[in-house]
């Protein structure tokens, strides 16, 4: 399920050089998102990963 977010991470890491790594974690069920990168461009991760997932939540079935 992770590999929904690659398209965003691998575009992220080719256009403003931002390192996104998604994790599962299995015990308390929930994703963990790392950023690394400038401060200004992980605050516009963070949006577009929020309205991302919003939009997700929407769709799931």
């Amino acid at each position: 399920m992770l590999s929904i977010f690659n398209p965003m991470t691998w575009r992220w890491a080719a256009q403003q050089q931002v390192e996104i790594t998604v994790s599962n974690n299995t015990k308390n069920d929930e994703c963990e998102v790392v950023i690394k990168g400038r401060d200004s461009q992980n605050k516009l991760v963070q949006k577009e990963f929020r309205s991302f997932i919003g939009w997700l939540k929407d769709c799931a079935v």
